[in-house]
């Protein structure tokens, strides 16, 4: 085991992600753009480690000091501020409300090695990653924290990444190939990672990792994709949207862990890639993403419910976002950071109510 992650700077095989997602902020600039994250924790503990006192929150523009509140299924207003503005960054719920984000890409698409700590009201810069990064995924298991994957300046990284008091990293294990922009979810004590881009090629593996039994190929996918939603529930694991090269999915995948199946389960309204997805109460969350790989963002949120195969609209964001990260607490869901359809890279935190 490496106590520094060998592959965060990558082997130079994705520079040409990172390039493509720098000029699709250029190009929203002119009205196009493109980006997306999740996962759940449950270790107070956690929040010591990861957590410094929080600092004041950055002045709000003042176009975004006035938050639509949602009619009907859903409110949307605005919880907070990041420390910093980031995209494509990854993001674990704290106990009690708030969220940890990990490294992602600033305002000048660069990757970064920096921890943020929403408290609920406030954010705090928490440790440093070893090295910067996006694109990474995260999950909590047997009250560590992992990060998969993910790029660097030069490229993509296969690390399988344990994180420590401060960001400290060790790498103990490894994805079959580099990959970012992968989908996860987590189910008990095993997190599946789907698809991606090794930034030549689209993935269609799912990998099963757990402290225990390390890192497998479990699955395919239909189709390669990256850019996709992961979500869990009841067990079973829900891949939505995503890209195809340059097309954009519409499609929901449902993944049987006990069987190794893969079935198309539904489709949504729209092709979607850089969403975000989250599970609340039975049903799945879908929030923001672009509609092309160049960006075209919506400011859509969408309800999945398993049980019945359907696709709703639940309401809007007050902006066209994707690449945001998302996290679900006691007081709702958090939606943090993301890349603004006018190319402007989000410190916006939002905080979702869903109502039965």
């Amino acid at each position: 085991m490496s106590e520094l992650p060998s592959q965060l700077t990558g082997s130079g095989r994705s520079g040409g992600r990172l390039a493509r997602r720098r000029a699709v902020a250029l190009g929203a600039l002119l009205g196009v753009a493109g980006a997306t994250a999740l996962v759940t924790l449950s270790t107070l503990h956690l929040i010591a480690l990861h957590t410094a006192a929080p600092a004041a929150a950055p002045p709000i523009p003042h176009h975004k000091r006035t938050v639509a509140t949602g009619l009907g299924p859903l409110s949307v207003t605005r919880a907070g501020m990041l420390a910093s503005a980031v995209s494509d960054a990854p993001a674990l719920a704290l106990p009690g409300g708030g969220a940890l984000v990990f490294g992602g890409l600033d305002a000048a698409n660069t990757p970064l090695a920096s921890e943020q700590n929403f408290n609920g009201t406030a954010t705090a810069a928490g440790g440093e990653l070893p090295l910067p990064v996006s694109g990474a995924r995260a999950a909590l298991m047997a009250g560590s924290i992992y990060l998969f994957g993910g790029e660097g300046t030069s490229g993509a990284t296969g690390d399988i990444v344990s994180i420590a008091s401060g960001g400290a990293g060790t790498v103990v294990s490894s994805l079959p190939e580099p990959t970012t922009d992968a989908a996860i979810a987590r189910v008990g004590e095993t997190a599946y990672i789907i698809g991606g881009s090794t930034g030549t090629a689209d993935i269609a593996s799912i990998v099963a990792y757990s402290p225990n039994a390390g890192s497998r190929t479990v699955a395919s996918l239909p189709q390669p994709l990256e850019g996709a939603a992961g979500a869990a529930l009841d067990g079973e694991v829900y891949v939505i949207g995503g890209a195809d090269g340059n097309a954009t999915l519409d499609t929901i995948y449902r993944f049987d862990p006990t069987s190794a199946t893969v079935t198309k389960v539904a489709s949504l309204p729209i092709g979607l890639t850089q969403a975000a997805a989250v599970t609340s109460g039975a049903q799945i969350v879908i929030i923001g993403g672009a509609r092309t790989v160049a960006g075209d963002q919506t400011s859509r949120i969408f309800a999945f419910t398993p049980a019945s195969g359907t696709v709703r609209l639940l309401g809007t964001l007050p902006v066209q976002l994707s690449g945001a990260a998302a996290v679900s607490e006691p007081q709702g869901i958090l939606v943090l950071g993301g890349l603004e359809s006018d190319g402007q890279t989000s410190a916006t935190i939002y905080r979702l109510r869903v109502r039965s």
